[in-house]
């Protein structure tokens, strides 16, 4: 879900996904071309995997894609903590189904000390209306009794809006 949606918000396939689990396995930083490195420390970007585009849109905007907090592999886990502490906004990524999924709280709830965020529930095309409102409602729930406060929630099917899955191609 993450890498869809960097490409629907980088409108262009710029991010390599995969509908298996999980895809991220290093943390890969898509900048512009003329900005070196993304114009980010190498000390948060260590062992990251740089990927420049020509969006002009995203000129002076730094997307990166993060492997799973919930991981098993412990060492993934720490470059994304590591990471968060420094982003400037977090995107915490959630679908409907996995949303749940206690590996990722732990983490929310130990780790509180980030930057801006917003959340993102994404795959929201197979719910009904009344189940994506209560969705939403419950993510939003668990994530102030997580410490987060509120925070802003958007949903969407990033899928739907990718370059080879958007309406008329």
């Amino acid at each position: 879900g993450k890498s869809t949606l960097i490409n629907a918000l980088a409108g262009g396939e710029i991010a390599e996904a995969s509908a298996e689990r999980p895809t991220t396995t290093h943390i890969r930083v898509y900048h512009h071309r003329d900005v070196e490195l993304g114009g980010l420390p190498s000390a948060i970007t260590y062992g990251a995997r740089f990927v420049a585009h020509e969006r002009e849109e995203l000129r002076h905007k730094v997307l990166v894609d993060t492997p799973d907090l919930d991981s098993f592999v412990r060492e993934h886990r720490e470059r994304t903590l590591r990471l968060l502490k420094s982003a400037g906004l977090v995107l915490w990524v959630f679908s409907p189904e996995k949303y749940l999924e206690e590996r990722t709280w732990s983490v929310l709830r130990e780790e509180r000390r980030f930057s801006a965020s917003a959340a993102v529930l994404n795959k929201v095309d197979g719910l009904a209306p009344g189940e994506l409102d209560a969705v939403t409602e419950d993510l939003g729930r668990r994530l102030e009794d997580a410490g987060l406060g509120k925070v802003r929630i958007f949903r969407t099917n990033a899928l739907a809006h990718t370059a080879d899955r958007a309406p008329g191609s």
